[in-house]
C-alpha cells in the first residue's frame, strides 16, 4: 500500500507536470523588434509574391533562422496583410 506522504508527493508532481504541459510554448526568444515585426520591414532576402515566399542571401544557418522568425512574426501580427501578398488569384 501506498503511504500517504507518497501518494501526496505523487499528486504534486502530475500537478506541476499538468501545468507545464498546458503552459505557453516559447520554443525561441526574440528581441522586441522582431516580435513587433511588420510585413513592409521585412529583412534583406525575404521577399513575398503571388505564390512565392523567398528567402535568400543567408551564409549561416542562424542568419537562415532570423530570416524565418521575422516572416513568421509578420505573418502573425498581418495575416490579412500575408494573405493579400501571396494569394494567387
Amino acid at each position: 500500500m501506498v503511504s500517504g506522504k507518497a501518494e501526496e508527493a505523487e499528486k504534486q508532481r502530475r500537478k506541476r507536470l499538468h501545468v507545464q504541459l498546458a503552459g505557453p510554448k516559447s520554443l525561441v526568444e526574440a528581441p522586441v523588434a522582431i516580435v513587433r515585426q511588420q510585413l513592409a520591414d521585412l529583412p534583406a532576402g525575404v521577399s513575398l509574391e503571388s505564390g512565392r515566399i523567398v528567402l535568400e542571401g543567408f551564409l549561416t544557418i542562424e542568419q537562415a533562422q532570423q530570416q524565418i522568425l521575422a516572416l513568421i512574426m509578420a505573418l502573425g501580427n498581418d495575416q490579412e496583410g500575408f494573405a493579400e501578398l501571396v494569394t494567387v488569384e
